[in-house]
């Protein structure tokens, strides 16, 4: 049966499980010699994470989500900013909001 300390227990728990996750990397990675291809890994494994995020979001999503990912696609490849194309794609995805779905 739920108590009042429930929800804190719980939230404490899962903040010692982030904590614990975040400190591992680096304490792994101190044991492990990085040579090019560990290094190539990593790289590309951020990407994978990112574009399977980004996949999964358009897969249960609608219109609005795709056309702000692209947006952001097209401002990367042209401007080569990361922030911009945030900014591109959180705007699209503003004026979409407020243009179609007041």
């Amino acid at each position: 049966m739920p108590t009042e300390l429930t929800p804190w227990a719980a939230i404490l728990v899962i903040a010692a499980v982030t904590f614990l996750n975040r400190i591992a990397g680096p304490i792994l990675m101190s044991h492990i010699e990085t040579s090019s291809k560990v290094e190539r890994f990593l790289d590309g494994m951020s990407v994978s994470v990112v574009a399977a995020l980004i996949a999964s979001i358009l897969a249960q999503r609608g219109w609005r989500e795709a056309v702000a990912v692209g947006v952001s696609i097209l401002v990367m490849m042209r401007s080569k900013s990361a922030t911009w194309a945030m900014i591109a794609g959180i705007g699209s995805a503003a004026i979409w909001s407020a243009v179609l779905h007041q």
